[in-house]
């Protein structure tokens, strides 16, 4: 399978630069975004590591969260017709799940 980043997952990936960048230093950032990306890799030979997230149980689409260091987890769903794996978002999981739920939502 191909994993494809989504703009709102690429526009996630920045946001998390750039904070860890102003809070941690730059290395710190460079060394996390590229634990994410590998993370997100290994998703191509094992696209159901994860499990689906129960926040979505509900969701017509099954979104699955893979966590990356305790703290950020890569949603995302997988289309068996395109063979691909869609990552949809990165998250923090320290904030309100309800935040994630309502930035999921255009993805039914």
């Amino acid at each position: 399978m191909v994993v494809k980043w989504s703009d709102p997952s690429k526009r996630a990936l920045r946001s998390i630069f750039s904070y860890y960048c102003d809070v941690a230093g730059r290395k710190r950032a460079d060394k996390l975004i590229a634990e994410i990306k590998r993370s997100a890799m290994r998703l191509e030979n094992s696209p159901r590591m994860a499990t689906v997230d129960p926040l979505f149980e509900r969701s017509p689409r099954k979104f699955r969260s893979l966590v990356v260091k305790k703290i950020h987890k890569i949603v995302y769903y997988i289309d068996e017709r395109d063979n691909c794996i869609y990552i949809v978002d990165v998250w923090d999981c320290r904030q309100d799940p309800k935040k994630l739920m309502g930035r999921l939502s255009d993805w039914g």
